[in-house]
């Protein structure tokens, strides 16, 4: 069964009034030439339009007019990207090209941020609408970013004369238009015929709800953060998800259904997939508390490894790494070059604000080069009974000190809400180095137990099962490892030539008087770097 849209949407009168979306989205782009990628897009309810009409017209090559639709615009920052547009009734395609006569499913545009008015009109934009288009709009948003005007899953804004009709069918085929506008002339892009959003695998009501229940048990006896969202009524979620399914002619809807009832949980780190696609309503936005092109401006030019190390010497003497990748077992090894070649600074900024996901292992002896003897960064805790308070007892996670010497100067690590998963993991680590400082804002808080639970039916949810806890035996998820200098700015102050985080912590390194500036290296076993103040 192809997608039908139109039977998962609750359709509501149009209020009177109309919305202008050039002030909702305006353009905020920096002067550049050539294509822009837009990276950290989101679209949440607020982004969901009801519209009296969408329309575009060529003479004599294309017509597409929906009449009454809904609309979902994707942005990145106030920047529209891309919109998925869906009438209340299929219409007509009429062109000169291929598709003539078929009837219209949805309509996925691409388009330049300033012409967001123009594609839009203000006198047909009348209100929110449905939210729940939100999750079909991110369904046709995973299967076509990466098309006309996309590099992978990343689109690419498109220059400012172009826009791109991208239709599927109800005739199961897809009918692609490229437009150079103030031309009106357009090109029809065969070579999309057949790739179009897969079918979906029919349900019955009863299966909707069965699978809605098995989902709702699997998490009530394994999930290991409820204490998170402790105002949430796990019953009366079940009994929203089942109404919710009560219409669902497909599994995709009735994993919506699911979806919708892990949301209440206020858990980034929850993943539902139903044949395999992801089915969200949003994708979490990594949000940033740094300026690359500030510290590189700071710091004067960074030099990079091969395997995800950033690196340089201030000219006081200050090292300053940066892990953009802990993957690989050749990361390790450039590390410990690195340290042979920096290890007589007498202080060391470690930057893990980019730091994401990687390798625990890897983690583990990234820290271990910083540490004088193994040291309990945290603790595992399992679920463990019915209670959601149940869990087993923990198990103590070890970093091993690793040689052939110890960094034993001061290291200010800097972290940020774009420090998660095994980067928070390795932030934990370092905190139980030597003399640590951690400055910045908290990290993200995302688990890393994550497991997989078989609902049935194709559908999965990849669930923390197990709880993280710091060497306090405070819980991780939901709170992030809150640092020691709390270090937060507007927005505004992050810029191409300002760092504002990196700038206070060096101002902060550079108070250590002179006699205390012992070289890190000053326990290497042949003796070399042993002591000695350096100046400024």
């Amino acid at each position: 069964m192809h997608a039908r849209v139109l039977t998962a949407l609750i359709l509501a009168s149009a209020p009177a009034f109309a919305e202008d979306l050039t002030a909702v989205y305006p353009v905020d782009l920096p002067e550049t030439e050539g294509d822009i990628y837009a990276t950290d897009w989101t679209a949440g309810p607020e982004d969901v339009w009801r519209l009296s009409d969408f329309q575009y017209e060529i003479k004599d090559k294309l017509k597409i007019r929906l009449g009454r639709c809904q609309a979902v615009i994707g942005h990145d920052g106030t920047n529209a990207v891309w919109a998925f547009v869906v009438p209340d009734r299929p219409p007509k395609i009429s062109t000169s090209f291929g598709g003539d006569g078929e009837k219209i499913e949805h309509v996925w545009v691409r388009f330049h941020p300033k012409r967001v008015g123009e594609i839009f009109p203000t006198k047909t934009v009348r209100g929110n609408g449905d939210p729940d288009l939100l999750y079909w709009a991110y369904r046709v948003y995973g299967f076509k970013a990466g098309d006309e005007y996309g590099a992978g899953n990343v689109t690419v804004i498109p220059p400012e004369d172009a826009l791109v009709l991208d239709i599927d069918t109800l005739a199961n085929t897809r009918r692609v238009y490229s437009i150079e506008m103030s031309k009106g002339k357009a090109r029809y892009k065969s070579g999309y015929l057949t790739n179009t959003c897969p079918d979906l695998e029919e349900t019955k009501k009863r299966d909707a709800v069965a699978i809605v229940e098995a989902a709702w048990q699997q998490m009530d006896s394994s999930y290991a953060l409820f204490e998170n969202s402790p105002e949430v009524d796990w019953s009366s979620a079940l009994d929203d998800a089942k109404s919710d399914c009560a219409k669902a002619k497909s599994t995709f809807e009735t994993a919506i259904a699911i979806r919708k009832m892990l949301d209440k949980l206020e858990d980034d780190d929850l993943w539902v997939f139903v044949g395999g696609e992801l089915v969200t309503k949003n994708q979490f936005t990594v949000e940033q508390n740094a300026s690359w092109s500030g510290v590189n401006y700071i710091l004067g030019d960074t030099r990079p490894t091969d395997h995800g190390i950033v690196w340089t010497r201030t000219p006081q003497n200050v090292g300053y790494i940066n892990f953009l990748n802990i993957g690989s077992e050749e990361l390790l090894g450039e590390l410990d070059e690195l340290l042979e070649t920096i290890g007589d600074t007498w202080a060391m900024i470690v930057d893990l604000r980019y730091t994401r996901i990687g390798q625990r292992e890897i983690a583990e002896k990234i820290a271990g080069r910083f540490m004088a003897e193994d040291q309990i960064y945290g603790y595992m805790q399992k679920r463990s009974g019915a209670a959601h308070d149940d869990f087993a007892e923990a198990e103590a996670l070890t970093c091993e000190a690793r040689g052939p010497w110890t960094y034993e100067a001061p290291l200010y690590l800097v972290v940020g809400p774009g420090t998660f998963r095994e980067g928070e993991q390795l932030a934990l680590m370092l905190r139980r180095a030597g003399k640590v400082v951690t400055a910045g804002s908290p990290t993200r808080g995302f688990n890393s137990t994550g497991e997989r639970l078989d609902i049935g039916n194709d559908v999965v949810i990849i669930a923390a099962l197990g709880r993280d806890l710091d060497s306090e035996g405070a819980v991780i998820q939901g709170r992030g490892l809150q640092p020691d200098m709390l270090l937060e700015f507007d927005p505004s102050e992050f810029t191409d030539d300002n760092d504002p985080v990196l700038y206070k912590i060096l101002e902060e390194v550079l108070k250590t008087p002179a006699h205390e500036r012992l070289r890190g290296n000053r326990n290497k076993p042949s003796g070399e770097g042993e002591g000695g103040a350096t100046t400024d």
